[in-house]
């Protein structure tokens, strides 16, 4: 087989330019195999940086003072808890005073409430007698009761003091006119008494045909008459009774509610005392002078300047802080050609390539968002620009470092270091894409 292919091989001789043309083809064709089936690695990186969701920690007054001292310059690292900065507080010493007075006042509503408490309770007999006898004077303790310091509570008391007055007075004019009702009783009884041995004569008299009809019907009316009006008086009597009771139970639960709600304004005013003695205090504790200290570890980036007095107004901006910590999170850019790579919850690498410590290390770090970021043009079209990636450091080696990492620091990502070939990076976007070649 081989002398016949051999044979035939040597009967066609090729001319120079076909031997070379058909070498050139063997070897592109070569060249072509070879570099489809050549394993290769691909890499799949992002420039990123170091996120930390604080940024700059602002530092403001928190009252109206003038500054003594700036302990922390621009530029200067500090330490979580350093004075920072100490000034004189102005308005403190006016707050005292408004809180001593008005801590007095409560004192004394306290004391006098507590005293007119006592007071009234042990007075209650008196307005008890006072009702039962219908004597007003019983009720002049609460109109003489002297009070220190609270005009208010004068009027309070002198408030109850005509209150309970004024239904003592209605309930002696009622009963007067009880007694006027219950003095007539006796005599419409013993009218009633004699219509009715009246109407028993006229009775027989008529059976004797003595008087006639109409007499004896004209006596039963007086007799029906007097009935009502006698009755009409017990009732009203009874009427009176009730209301006089009525108006004795008001006094009582309007003394109650009295009562009720001055403990109550009582309890009120004790907790409002406790509060403003603990704010007395804090006030009083930085009366001078006042440090403020600085809320993280970090650099100063910004001191506010002032041009003659170092006076600052509450909540004015005084300081600038970039926050020094172990930063964990990773923000790093994805164009969507990458994103095919790039899986939420897959595994990345970290580098630090700008710290000369750790240039040469590597942190493993977990995908935990993405987030796409899209453009919009006049013409309304949207346009997909790339991919926000978050990354969390879960490298223990990361925590174990001494450096301090400022938040905002470039970061290189490693999200893949695939090893396949020409033919399936050629083949992929098809593979990837048969869904919807199918459904098209």
């Amino acid at each position: 087989m081989h002398n016949f292919i051999w044979k035939n091989f040597k009967k066609n001789q090729f001319t120079l330019l076909e031997k070379t043309t058909l070498l050139f083809s063997i070897g592109i064709i070569g060249l072509i195999t070879w570099s489809i089936i050549m394993p290769i690695e691909i890499h799949v990186s992002a420039s990123g940086e170091i996120l930390n969701d604080d940024d700059v920690v602002e530092v403001k007054s928190p009252f109206s003072g003038i500054i003594k001292k700036f302990s922390a310059k621009d530029g200067s690292h500090i330490l979580q808890g350093a004075p920072i900065l100490t000034f004189e507080d102005t308005e403190t010493t006016d707050l005292i005073d408004l809180k001593k007075s008005f801590i007095d006042d409560l004192r004394c509503r306290i004391e006098t409430t507590k005293t007119a408490l006592s007071f009234l309770h042990n007075k209650y007999d008196n307005i008890e007698k006072s009702f039962a006898t219908q004597d007003n004077k019983l009720l002049d303790f609460l109109e003489d009761y002297p009070s220190t310091c609270s005009q208010f509570f004068n009027y309070r008391i002198s408030s109850i003091y005509r209150s309970l007055k004024l239904k003592l007075t209605r309930i002696k004019n009622i009963y007067l006119n009880y007694l006027d009702l219950k003095n007539k009783a006796p005599l419409l009884h013993a009218l009633l008494s004699s219509h009715h041995k009246d109407l028993t004569m006229m009775q027989e008299l008529l059976k004797h045909n003595v008087i006639s009809k109409n007499d004896f019907n004209q006596q039963e009316r007086i007799v029906y008459k007097s009935q009502l009006e006698f009755q009409d008086n017990t009732n009203e009597q009874k009427n009176i009774l009730r209301h006089i009771n009525e108006l004795h139970d008001e006094a009582n639960v309007e003394f109650a509610n009295y009562l009720t709600e001055i403990s109550r304004d009582l309890e009120q005013n004790q907790r409002t005392f406790t509060d403003e003695m603990s704010k007395l205090t804090i006030l009083e504790k930085k009366i001078s002078q006042q440090t403020i200290v600085s809320p993280i570890t970090g650099t100063v980036v910004y001191n506010q300047s002032f041009s003659s007095s170092n006076y600052a107004q509450q909540s004015q901006l005084l300081m600038k802080i970039v926050p020094h910590s172990k930063l964990t999170y990773i923000r790093a850019k994805v164009t969507p050609q990458q994103m095919q790579h790039v899986k939420h919850g897959h595994t990345a690498i970290i580098r630090f390539p700008h710290y000369d410590d750790i240039q040469e290390k590597q942190f493993k770090a977990i995908i935990e968002k993405i987030n796409p970021i899209i453009s919009q043009k006049n013409s309304d079209l949207q346009i997909q620009n790339y991919y926000e990636v978050i990354l969390k450091i879960i490298d223990p080696t990361y925590f174990n470092s001494k450096i301090e990492l400022r938040n905002g620091f470039p970061a290189e990502v490693l999200f893949t270091a695939e090893r396949t070939t020409l033919a399936q990076e050629i083949i992929r976007p098809i593979t990837n894409n048969l869904p919807k070649i199918f459904e098209r």
